[in-house]
């Protein structure tokens, strides 16, 4: 009997510690030395060189281990050098994201190229990569990996190859975490 209970409160205390290692899982050189994992939520301000673009996204966690974002570009070629021509604009971009480690993350986002007025789709483009959080937690660094792109009418999530091609990218963003300031002065 005794030996009984000794194992349910090992199981107990096995169980406790598995569910609290994503919250405690520290590392060394965040903030404060070793205060936990790094998280992306936020709004973030991001600089994409390569592309000619700023941009803003917004990161929500529906787990330690999942979430999702929006992003807006600002600036930047929406016909992609030309390929595109009919393209004037991009259309906000949403995506997903899952962590990899306690400052790394794997991503997939979408948009759409749009043509004059907005409404008319172009091309859509699927965009999958990693970032890697640095600083105090208050910077990110990120690499786009492979850009697809598909006709308007594909599924760029069903079993079709992407009727415009699929691209190894390799260019690099960085974003800075949006703090609160106090508002300037006249």
């Amino acid at each position: 009997m005794r030996a009984r209970n000794v194992w349910r409160i090992l199981s107990v205390m096995t169980c406790l510690a598995l569910m609290s290692v994503p919250a405690l899982a520290g590392d060394t050189d965040g903030p404060g030395g070793g205060n936990g994992v790094c998280t992306t939520d936020g709004a973030w301000f991001g600089v994409s060189p390569f592309w000619g673009l700023t941009w803003t996204i917004v990161y929500q966690s529906e787990s330690h281990w999942t979430g999702s974002f929006s992003l807006r570009f600002i600036g930047g070629d929406p016909t992609v050098g030309g390929y595109f021509p009919d393209a004037v604009s991009l259309s906000e971009t949403v995506g997903t994201w899952e962590r990899t480690g306690r400052r790394t993350f794997k991503y997939t986002m979408i948009h759409w190229g749009l043509a004059e007025g907005g409404q008319q789709p172009v091309f859509i483009l699927k965009n999958s990569g990693t970032s890697v959080v640095t600083g105090d937690c208050d910077q990110l660094e990120i690499t786009n990996e492979f850009l697809a792109f598909y006709h308007p009418t594909q599924d760029p999530f069903g079993d079709d190859p992407p009727a415009f091609g699929c691209f190894s990218d390799g260019s690099v963003s960085t974003a800075r975490r949006i703090p609160v300031e106090p508002a300037c002065g006249p």
